[in-house]
C-alpha cells in the first residue's frame, strides 16, 4: 500500500508544504541539494537562491550547514560543517545523485546525532530530497524556497536548462527510478 501512495505522490505532488516556524526552529542541520552548475563551472542562478535560503536559516536558527559543491561555490564566505564533492562535470548519475549524497550527510549526522533537518533545494527538487532524507531515517521537513528564475540556457545538465517542464520530467523518471530502487 505504501508504494501505490508514494507512485501516487510521484505523480501528483511537486510543492511541499513549508517547515512551521516551530518545525525550523527544532532543526538539528541544515541539508542544502544543489541545482546544475554553469558549463564555465560557476554556481549558476539556482545556486545562488539555494544559498541565499540557506544563509538566511544558518543566521536565524544557527544551524550547521552540509551542502553539495555547487552550492558552496555560490557562498563561499560561510563556513559549512560538511561539502560533498561529486564529479566536475556536475552532472548526475548512478554514483552521484540525491540519495548518495544523503548518505554522505548521514554519516556526519550520526556522528553528531542529529535526526532532525530542513531541506533546501530548488522549488521542484525538495520534495524528493525530502523523500529521501525519510526515508534514511531523518525528521525532514522543507525550506520554504521563493520562485524565482532557476534555469539558464547554460547550465551543465541539460534538464535545467530547458526551463520548469523539462525539469520535471526529468524528475518525474527520476522519482520512479528512486521509488522502485527504494531510495523513497
Amino acid at each position: 500500500m505504501r508504494f501505490l501512495r508514494m507512485l501516487w505522490e510521484c505523480i501528483t505532488l511537486w510543492r511541499p508544504e513549508p517547515a512551521t516556524e516551530e518545525e525550523l526552529r527544532k532543526c538539528d542541520a541544515v541539508f542544502a541539494f544543489a541545482d546544475s552548475r554553469m558549463r564555465d563551472g560557476s554556481p549558476g542562478p539556482g545556486n545562488e537562491f539555494i544559498a541565499a535560503g540557506w544563509r538566511e536559516l544558518r543566521e536565524r536558527y544557527g544551524l550547521p550547514l552540509l551542502v553539495q559543491d555547487e552550492v558552496a561555490l555560490a557562498a563561499e564566505d560561510l563556513e559549512c560543517r560538511y561539502v560533498a564533492r561529486g564529479p566536475q562535470h556536475g552532472k548526475s548519475g548512478r554514483r552521484w545523485n540525491t540519495a548518495t549524497i544523503t548518505d554522505e550527510f548521514a554519516a556526519i549526522c550520526r556522528q553528531e546525532r542529529w535526526c532532525r533537518i530542513v531541506i533546501v533545494s530548488t522549488p521542484d527538487h525538495l520534495l524528493r530530497c525530502c523523500w529521501v532524507a525519510r526515508k534514511r531515517g531523518f525528521e525532514a521537513v522543507c525550506a520554504e524556497m521563493p520562485e524565482g528564475h532557476y534555469f539558464h540556457p547554460d547550465l551543465a545538465l541539460w534538464a535545467c536548462r530547458g526551463g520548469k517542464y523539462r525539469f520535471r520530467a526529468r524528475d518525474f523518471l527520476v522519482r520512479l527510478y528512486f521509488l522502485f530502487r527504494g531510495d523513497i
